[in-house]
């Protein structure tokens, strides 16, 4: 998130570099101009609404991911997982 507010001489170059931000899965969302509380600091509760609308719609322009591969590795760790859990299980219950 962009900087909303804010005092002093750097503010406007952290903005700057904020929205510059260029990185692979990453969105810059910018609060500038959202209403503040009276400390002219923080954001207005409404203004928190209307962010957190701001950043979902920013989470809906991702692309769809897509299903990583799954290795061999990964499926013999699961199953052994899988075995390893049904035993525990089975000598738990088995005097109940």
């Amino acid at each position: 998130v962009a900087l909303a507010s804010g005092k002093g001489p750097y503010v406007g170059m952290i903005r700057e570099a904020q929205l510059g931000t260029n990185l692979p899965n990453v969105k810059c969302v910018d609060a500038g101009g959202l209403p503040l509380e009276p400390d002219g600091l923080h954001l207005s509760a409404a203004a928190q609404v209307r962010l957190g609308e701001m950043l979902a719609d920013a989470f809906m322009q991702f692309p769809t991911a897509l299903p990583l591969p799954v290795s061999a590795g990964a499926a013999a760790h699961t199953s052994f997982f899988l075995l390893t859990w049904g035993f525990f299980l089975h000598f738990c219950t088995r005097n109940q």
